[in-house]
């Protein structure tokens, strides 16, 4: 869209005319005096002639009147698209601002990002372990400064098809009516030739740990994927790659199954229950040498939260959280229940308060509520808009200009003849020029005397 616009002004400006007197230069000229002289009616004015009378009504005119209406006319020609640019801008400051006051703002909320949050071990999913959406884990409290511990979340099934729905003890009969969520981790490799796997991580050191097989000192791209570099450009896949995924078991009554590949994918049916993956987000592990991985680490190495926060960007994750289960939005409305009502229902309990002293008690008390929190907010928002702009020297300059016009209009004009109770500074409403005609209409400028017939 911006390219567009940026096409169009290219063109309003290609177009500006050279020369006053060319068909163009006056067309141009008669269009911005009828819109600096009529504004918002300026249509009905240009077009009472015809082009062939514009030199005529344009006799007159100044040379430099002429070239103001041209410029105001090639403004006016450019001004929707003008406004693409001022629409970005606006959205790229605005989330600018955003996030300086977000980041400077303290106390921290306790939930810093509502969709990443459900993924968390306080959400709807289950067996989750991670703190996703916390501010202490999802916003930098100082620079530099060590976040809180991310937390882990399952492995898939193994390769016993083994899953650990089929460990739980509430999930012994059937899954909830509602079915349940959860996240795990996996590794998929991919072979030579291009065959996949997907496993545990614990599989997956087991398998490539055995030097009878895979030479210790070679890396990983040596013995899976297609990597190759053609200008410059990195193409295909190392051949394995750690991933994360949302799986959803429904209860059987909603006859939901699966017909995918148990032993490939390890997703689909294990015992009673179909796991159903919704979403997923995996990557490339680092191309290094097999004896350099870090099986140490749960996660080999990899930031769990890194792909935690990928996978929340999927089109099937935002499909799922903002567009069928419309988390922002449950979150909006109890938020203007509680603004609207927890006020409202505070001593309407039972016995919360004595009846005799309810009708005593006016609402005056409710505006004293959070009023050092407001001022703390008014005064943060104030120096966060004004931290970025504020020039010294331009605010020292300004203040100069401004007590020189103060000065100067210390010494109003002198009228005399003036009646004893004018006081001096009611002189200054004193117009010197009459603005209305003869007969009492409203004098026209010189760019609206060009429509004056």
């Amino acid at each position: 869209e911006m390219k567009v616009a940026a096409q169009k002004i290219n063109k309003v400006q290609m177009n500006f005319p050279t020369k006053m007197k060319s068909p163009r230069g006056l067309e141009m000229t008669i269009k911005g005096a009828s819109i600096i002289g009529h504004n918002a009616e300026w249509e009905d004015y240009f077009i009472l002639f015809e082009p062939s009378e514009y030199r005529d009504r344009l006799r007159w005119m100044l040379p430099h009147r002429r070239k103001m209406a041209q410029k105001v006319a090639a403004i006016h020609e450019s001004k929707v698209h003008a406004q693409v640019f001022l629409a970005a801008l606006l959205k790229k400051e605005m989330s600018n601002l955003t996030k300086t006051i977000e980041q400077n703002l303290r106390p921290l909320p306790h939930i810093w990002d509502i969709k990443k949050f459900v993924l968390s071990e306080d959400g709807p999913l289950k067996y989750s372990k991670i703190k996703s959406g916390r501010s202490s884990v999802e916003a930098n409290v100082m620079e530099g400064s060590d976040k809180s511990s991310y937390g882990t979340i399952i492995d898939c099934p193994d390769s016993n098809l083994l899953s650990h729905t089929m460990n739980d003890p509430s999930l012994i009969v059937s899954a909830p009516k509602e079915g349940i969520m959860f996240l795990e981790k996996y590794v998929r490799t991919i072979n030579k030739d291009m065959s996949e796997q997907v496993m545990t991580v614990s599989e997956f050191r087991e398998t490539i740990t055995n030097a009878s097989i895979f030479d210790q000192n070679k890396k990983i791209s040596d013995y899976f994927g297609d990597p190759i570099i053609i200008a410059g450009e990195f193409r295909g896949t190392i051949g394995v790659k750690f991933g994360v995924r949302l799986i959803y078991v429904p209860h059987e009554s909603l006859n939901i199954v699966s017909n995918l590949d148990e032993a490939k994918e390890r997703v689909g049916k294990f015992g009673i229950f179909h796991h159903i993956p919704l979403a997923h987000y995996e990557h490339d592990v680092l191309d290094q040498v097999i004896k350099n991985i870090d099986f140490e680490d749960e996660n080999m190495g990899e930031e769990l939260k890194c792909f935690v926060d990928n996978l929340a960007l999927t089109d099937d994750f935002k499909l799922i959280f903002e567009t069928i289960i419309k988390t922002t939005t449950f979150s909006s409305l109890f938020g203007i229940y509680s603004y609207y009502n927890f006020f409202e229902s505070i001593g309407q309990g039972t016995d919360e308060v004595e009846e005799a002293r309810k009708k005593k008690i006016n609402g005056k008390w409710k505006r004293k509520v959070f009023d050092k929190t407001k001022t703390i907010l008014k005064k943060q928002f104030r120096s966060t808009y004004r931290s970025d702009d504020d020039q010294f020297e331009d605010s020292k300059r300004e203040k100069r200009q401004f007590d020189a016009e103060w000065v100067g209009n210390l010494l109003p004009d002198s009228y005399l003849g003036l009646d004893g109770s004018v006081r001096w500074w009611q002189s200054w409403r004193i117009v010197s020029t009459n603005p209305f005609g003869q007969d009492g209409e409203d004098c026209l400028n010189d760019f609206q005397k060009i429509f004056k017939d």
